[in-house]
């Protein structure tokens, strides 16, 4: 299933999050994006999708959205791809696929590496580390 099918059929059937507190702004992020952000070329700014909920009469905070939407969309697979510079959109090819699956495994890594740092830390000071 292409990842804009998916995003689409999500609007008709929210499926586990029917009765999410935030179904209604996971819809309407889902809705905007598919009309405007379908491929890192059409990518839009958080603020654009923050702004727009806010029009629609679904104000939220940007972190509350980060956490909340974005986050729990993604859980759910539905996958929008960001871009730092771009913004946010929804995946529209193999390439776009394999860039958010690669920032994925950079800030793993990145994550590993300071939770190494912690253990070592730890360690050097006769801690517990059999977590």
């Amino acid at each position: 299933m292409s990842f804009v099918k998916k995003a689409k059929d999500f609007i008709d059937d929210q499926g586990s999050l029917t009765d999410h507190k935030y179904a209604k702004h996971m819809i309407e992020t889902v809705r905007f994006l598919t009309k405007h952000a379908v491929g890192l070329e059409n990518a839009t700014s958080t603020n654009s999708i923050i702004n727009h909920l806010k029009e629609v009469g679904l104000p939220i905070q940007r972190s509350e959205w980060e956490i909340h939407i974005l986050g729990t969309l993604r859980d759910h697979g539905i996958f929008i791809g960001s871009h730092r510079n771009k913004g946010m959109y929804i995946i529209n090819s193999e390439a776009e696929a394999k860039k958010v699956y690669l920032g994925y495994k950079r800030r793993i890594f990145k994550e590993m590496d300071r939770m190494e740092l912690l253990r070592a830390i730890m360690i050097n000071e006769g801690w517990d580390t059999k977590i």
